[in-house]
């Protein structure tokens, strides 16, 4: 499967005096998945974008991952995955809430860290990003907050975003047949959850009547690991 890359950046600006620039893409796609360098405020010419302000930090680092995204012929509806980093947890709720408003109604998976530090003194925010481009993402048990720490946050996510041919089914199903070929779900999964199961881009009606028996069942909140083909 080739391997395209966009958007190729110096980073020379993180490394020690006397270092050669290494030339890093801004996203990298292999099929439709595209994974996306870790993006702050650090400008192309070294200096960094809103200087003590976390809320324009994040809309600078959101913008290079739109530009990426882009480059790499997505949108940022098409992102499924966020790590986002902080230097002080006070920078929370600004931070959180530009991305709330650049993602709104998209529903990533996200995991949040506070570190000591960023490569420069001047970062506060360092977004880093996966994402699905050009195949159905079926996001599962999304959740919107208003109040997260007891802070006024507003951000929406989900604990699930399966993308490039990955479907849910009742794990009462022992196997599925489609198109000829048979698939089985994580083994031992409780028969109480969905499981996952994988074909490159399989979208068919069946897995589809599966997925919505399992939501009118109420079953769609309580998910295993993703199975294998």
């Amino acid at each position: 499967m080739p391997v395209n890359r966009y958007l190729p950046f110096d980073a020379l600006p993180f490394l020690p005096n006397g270092r050669s620039p290494a030339a890093i893409a801004s996203a990298v796609r292999t099929g439709e998945r595209v994974f996306l360098s870790g993006r702050s405020a650090l400008r192309p010419d070294g200096t960094v974008a809103g200087l003590g302000d976390p809320a324009a930090q994040a809309h600078a680092a959101m913008d290079q991952i739109e530009a990426a995204l882009t480059a790499a012929g997505g949108t940022l509806s098409d992102i499924t995955k966020l790590t986002t980093t902080l230097i002080d947890r006070a920078h929370r709720k600004p931070v959180y809430d530009v991305i709330g408003q650049r993602l709104r109604d998209v529903f990533p998976v996200s995991t949040g860290l506070v570190v000591a530090g960023l490569p420069l003194p001047e970062l506060m925010v360092q977004i880093d990003a996966d994402a699905t481009i050009g195949a159905p993402i079926q996001r599962v048990r999304t959740f919107g907050l208003n109040q997260w720490f007891g802070q006024p946050i507003a951000f929406q996510g989900a604990m699930v975003a399966a993308g490039t041919g990955v479907s849910l089914v009742p794990a009462s199903v022992s196997r599925l047949a489609l198109d000829g070929v048979t698939y089985r779900p994580v083994t031992g999964a409780p028969r109480s959850e969905l499981v996952a199961i994988t074909r490159a881009g399989d979208d068919s009606a069946l897995v589809r009547a599966f997925v919505a028996e399992a939501v009118a069942a109420g079953e769609a909140g309580r998910l295993s690991a993703r199975g294998e083909a």
